[in-house]
């Protein structure tokens, strides 16, 4: 699909059908009407890559979930924003067989919803914008499984927090002059149980200037659940809450001599 299309054919459905060939939106502009989403791919199987980028806009949630995807997912530069408290792009327990790319103009104005989801390579939010309606994260990874790297850095912004819960991550967790606002109390970066097969770099650009509310990371049985942590020149000492195991201690001694 390309092009535009207007508020009386915007409402385009692909609920559970089956695609052999990549979909591609390219500059279209999706409106829905009343509750329904603007785009709904609820369920669909795609044979190649999601195109939703360069111009494309939906004004009502693009619906992907459940969905089967086996290239990337692709929202570059891509605007996108939901009716009511839900997230503008839901792609809940999703099976993405390449990268995700939500950067460089990404925008979503009621977040993006990854839980369960399952992304066989990087998640590039690199310049990424999310914002969260009511109380829901506005990146949530909840029990998301991605085989690459995780980028939240160099322009990203949630305003709502990330979710990483339970996320399995098999790269790095690279959060380097990424911005991260949570509403209430909850955390503004939360990985709690994640496991994550390469390094976490929360780098010199992360500092409280770019961190509401605390950051939580936990550590199980014995061992980081990370290979490396690397807080170079951080000033967000009284913003850290660690729910830790019994190598507290060391840890947080490592802790306080990096930010001495």
């Amino acid at each position: 699909m390309y092009g535009p299309f207007w508020p009386g054919s915007a409402l385009f459905q692909h609920r559970r059908q089956l695609f052999k060939h990549p979909l591609s939106c390219v500059g279209g502009q999706f409106i829905s009407k009343g509750e329904t989403p603007a785009l709904n791919a609820n369920s669909a199987k795609i044979g190649g890559a999601v195109f939703l980028r360069q111009g494309f806009k939906a004004e009502g949630r693009v619906d992907l979930t459940g969905a089967t995807i086996q290239g990337n997912l692709e929202c570059g530069g891509g605007q996108f924003a939901s009716k009511g408290a839900i997230p503008a792009l839901n792609a809940n327990t999703a099976k993405i067989g390449g990268n995700v790319f939500l950067r460089q103009g990404f925008k979503a104005e009621g977040g993006v919803d990854l839980t369960g989801a399952t992304i066989g390579g990087w998640l590039n939010c690199v310049g990424g914008q999310f914002f969260s309606k009511g109380e829901t994260p506005a990146l949530n990874a909840i029990g998301a499984k991605i085989g690459g790297n995780v980028f939240l850095r160099q322009g990203f912004k949630a305003e709502g927090g990330v979710d990483l819960t339970g996320a399995t991550i098999g790269g790095w967790l690279s959060c380097i002059g990424g911005q991260f606002f949570s509403k209430g109390e909850t955390p503004a970066l939360s990985a709690i149980l994640a496991k994550i097969e390469g390094s976490v770099f929360l780098g010199c650009h992360f500092s409280q200037e770019y961190v509401k509310n605390d950051i939580v990371i936990f550590i199980t049985g014995g061992q980081l659940s990370a290979r490396c942590l690397s807080f170079h020149w951080l000033n967000i000492a009284e913003r850290l809450s660690w729910i830790t195991s019994s190598c507290a201690g060391r840890i947080r001694a490592h802790f306080a001599a990096g930010i001495g």
